[in-house]
């Protein structure tokens, strides 16, 4: 029998460089309100997705993918250096390749993001804090 893919409720994306600390308290956060402490034992390992803790040594690139392609939700740590990360901006480019860009959560830690109603998209002249493949992409 096939083993299924693991389900995540919620992918981590972001740059080490500019956000390790924040992205390892938002991971144990969310682990500690999506599970009820009653229930700890059943839920266990998290179920928010987060490289550092839940990799093993192999095919990184094939995993992670497998595991964003698994979470419902991925919530983008936006900030100057994750905009020029190509980890970062792969990972947002197959999101909005396979899921719905409503379940793409921007957290700006850094920087600037600025909306143009009139082109209905991010300003690409104000906005510094996000990758590539996010423009065009709501």
């Amino acid at each position: 029998m096939a083993r299924r893919a693991r389900r995540y409720e919620a992918f981590i994306s972001y740059s080490h460089a500019a956000d390790d600390r924040l992205a390892r308290q938002l991971q144990r956060t969310l682990n500690r309100i999506a599970r009820p402490s009653y229930k700890w034992w059943t839920w266990w390992p998290p179920r928010v997705f987060r490289d550092e803790t839940n990799l093993l040594p192999g095919d990184l690139g094939g995993a992670i993918e497998r595991a964003l392609l698994s979470a419902d939700s991925l919530v983008l740590l936006a900030s100057p250096r994750a905009a020029a990360s190509p980890w970062v901006d792969k990972e947002a480019a197959t999101w909005l390749r396979e899921k719905p860009p409503e379940r793409l959560f921007l957290a700006l830690t850094e920087g600037t993001i600025a909306w143009d109603d009139e082109r209905r998209d991010f300003d690409p002249t104000s906005t510094d804090a996000l990758p590539p493949s996010l423009r065009g992409a709501f």
